[in-house]
C-alpha cells in the first residue's frame, strides 16, 4: 500500500474531517498537508473529495534539503518540466535558487530540462500543475526532516468549476 500526501484546499479543517473519513490513517503533517495510506488509485480518491487539490506519492524522506537531492528525484530519460511546492519547508526565494540549481544539473547530464516558479508564495496551483505537465515535487518540513511526494493526480478543477457554476 502505497502513502501520500494530501493537499488540502481553502477549508483545511473540513478537508481533513473528510479526507479522514476515506483515509482513515491519515494525520495532519502540516495545517495543509496530510499524510495517508491508501489502496485506493489517489485519481479516484480526488474525484470524490471535494477539499483536497493534490495528492502526490511519498518517493523520499531527507534529512537535509539540497539541488542534488531533489535532482536526484527527478525523471532524466527526457525532456522535463519540473516544479516544486514547499510546506513549511522553503520560501520563494529558496525555491527559485533551488530550481534554477536543479536546471544546471540536470542540464549536466544531457537533460533538457526547464521549471515552473509559484506565482505567489511557495506553492504551485493545480492548474498549473495540469496545463503545462509540470512534474512537481511537493517537500513538506516534518520533525524527521522532509518528506518528498511526486504530485500523481489534482483536484479537476474545471468539473468542480462546471459544477458550481
Amino acid at each position: 500500500m502505497a502513502s501520500y500526501l494530501f493537499v488540502l484546499g481553502r477549508t483545511p479543517e473540513f478537508a481533513f474531517l473528510e479526507l479522514a473519513s476515506m483515509v482513515p490513517d491519515a494525520h495532519r503533517l502540516t495545517p495543509f498537508v496530510a499524510l495517508g495510506t491508501s489502496e485506493t488509485e489517489p485519481r479516484a480518491l480526488l474525484e470524490r473529495l471535494g477539499g483536497t487539490v493534490k495528492a502526490g506519492e511519498v518517493i523520499a524522506t531527507l534529512d537535509r534539503l539540497t539541488p542534488e537531492s531533489l535532482a536526484a528525484l527527478l525523471p532524466t530519460g527526457t525532456p522535463v518540466t519540473f516544479g516544486i511546492s514547499a510546506y513549511e519547508a522553503l520560501t520563494a526565494i529558496e525555491i527559485g535558487r533551488s530550481l534554477r540549481d536543479i536546471k544546471k544539473l540536470l542540464e549536466t547530464k544531457g537533460v533538457k530540462a526547464r521549471f515552473v516558479e509559484p506565482r505567489e508564495g511557495t506553492e504551485l496551483t493545480s492548474v498549473v500543475v495540469t496545463k503545462q505537465h509540470v512534474v512537481e515535487l511537493l517537500v513538506v518540513k516534518t520533525e524527521a526532516g522532509y518528506t518528498i511526494g511526486q504530485t500523481v493526480a489534482v483536484q479537476d478543477f474545471e468539473g468542480w468549476n462546471a459544477r458550481d457554476y
